[in-house]
């Protein structure tokens, strides 16, 4: 059985990096000297973008109607045009509100076949039987 070589470098728990390494490579990409520099740079993009997603959380309104709805995409729609809010992260919100949009109609379409149904005269040839007529 061949082992392949794993990572000379040390984990922040001090424990030895178990990670694979290219042919030849002493370290993994994270480990490596030679990415220190890319390394600090991407955890500062994903702390910004995770410090943008945590100041979202901090305003839990409720999206439970069409005008909450469009109230959250103007403020989203504000943060993205002022630089407080990252395009990525308006996307996966804006997506996240059309799947709630679309909960909305639905639960609304419910309501108002339940309702129309209701009215309905209940005969014994128009019961209704497992959802269906």
């Amino acid at each position: 059985m061949s082992t392949s070589p794993t990572c000379e470098g040390v984990t922040k728990a001090g424990s030895a990096c178990r990670s694979f390494v290219a042919p030849g490579a002493r370290w993994c990409f994270p480990h490596d000297p030679a990415n220190a520099e890319r390394m600090q740079r991407a955890r500062a993009v994903g702390a910004s973008k995770g410090g943008k997603v945590k100041a979202l959380k901090s305003h839990q309104p409720r999206f439970d109607t069409p005008k909450a709805l469009i109230r959250f995409v103007g403020l989203i729609l504000g943060g993205v045009l002022s630089g407080r809010i990252a395009p990525d992260v308006a996307r996966c919100i804006f997506y996240g509100i059309s799947i709630q949009r679309q909960l909305i109609e639905a639960s609304d379409i419910e309501r108002r076949l339940e309702a129309l149904e209701a009215q309905l005269p209940t005969t014994a040839t128009q019961k209704r039987v497992g959802g269906h007529w």
